[in-house]
This record gives structure tokens, C-alpha cells and sequence, in this order.
């Protein structure tokens, strides 16, 4: 087992995505895909096997990419059928792996990664919760909220107000 290259990832999708080809002409599309192909044997031919190529390490990796996919796309719902479908497992083995090596549902980390975020930003920006919860994928500003006093036990207008608090009893010491 080899690390899994931005490459490697880009032929990946190449190869799945037999639908509307966004690319151009299908000539476009195999002459890139030759390309990236000739840049993948390369990476690998060069590069060393992991070390923990075994059915454990298989699943850790194939958790990374399920984490790394859902980071990428917070402000999106990702159905367990779009992940299991890019990495290329079934549903079921996708849930195990993922709570056995995470401790939660795919859906609840995903919550979880939305709400992490969204107090980064309340944190770290003057952005209004209401576009704040759209870039982390809540339909409104009170849903945010709602799901922060739920998680935290307090509402995002606190979470912000404890945070600049914080930052001005620093700055008077």
C-alpha cells in the first residue's frame, strides 16, 4: 500500500465519474487521465510502501480520507452512500470502520466538525451568525444556535461574547 497522492485522488475521481464529463471532449478526458496516470506510477515507483500496509492500516487510511472528505465539505450534507461510494466500500463496512476508529457516527462527527467551526469563527471573526451558520451548513442562525446550547450549553452570541471577554481581560493584564 502506497500513500494516496492529490494525484492519485484526481485519477480516482477521473476514472468514477462516468457522468457529464465537465472536462471537454472525451480525448481531453483520456489524454489527462494518461497524464495523471504516467504522474502516479512515477510517485509510486519512487516512493517507499507504508509501513503499516496491513488490513489495519487499510482501514486507518481509509477513515483519513472519510475525515478529510467531510472537512471539505461542511457547509454540505455528505450521504453515507456519496463516502462509501468514493472510497469505494460498502455502507455498513464504511459505519463500522468509522466508529470503531472515531467513536462516532459519520453524521455525528459531521455535526460535530460543523459546530467546531462555526465556534472558530465566532471566535476569530465579526461575521454575523447567520452567514456563519451558511458557511458551515445550518439552514439559519437560531439552528446554529440551537445546536451550540445543545452541545456546549451556550448559544453563539455567548460563545462570542465569552471569547471577546476573554480577549479584553487579557489585553488589560
Amino acid at each position: 500500500m502506497f500513500p494516496v497522492t492529490p494525484e492519485i485522488r484526481t485519477l480516482r475521481a477521473l476514472c468514477l465519474d462516468g457522468t457529464g464529463d465537465t472536462l471537454g471532449s472525451a480525448a481531453v478526458r483520456a489524454h489527462l487521465s494518461a497524464a495523471l496516470l504516467i504522474r502516479c506510477l512515477a510517485a509510486i515507483e519512487q516512493g517507499r510502501p507504508l509501513p503499516s500496509a496491513s488490513r489495519h492500516g487499510h482501514g486507518k487510511a481509509l477513515i483519513r480520507q472519510a475525515r478529510a472528505i467531510i472537512a471539505a465539505r461542511l457547509d454540505q450534507d455528505v450521504p453515507l452512500d456519496l463516502l462509501a461510494e468514493r472510497l469505494d466500500v460498502s455502507r455498513r463496512h464504511l459505519t463500522r470502520l468509522f466508529h470503531a476508529e472515531v467513536g462516532l457516527s459519520v453524521g455525528a462527527f459531521h455535526r460535530a466538525k460543523r459546530l467546531d467551526a462555526a465556534k472558530d469563527m465566532l471566535r476569530a471573526t465579526d461575521l454575523p451568525v447567520d452567514e456563519i451558520a451558511s458557511r458551515v451548513g445550518f439552514e439559519s442562525g437560531s439552528a446554529l444556535s440551537r445546536a451550540l446550547r445543545r452541545r456546549d450549553g451556550q448559544a453563539a452570541t455567548g460563545i462570542r461574547a465569552s471569547s471577546r471577554a476573554l480577549v479584553a481581560h487579557s489585553v488589560k493584564k
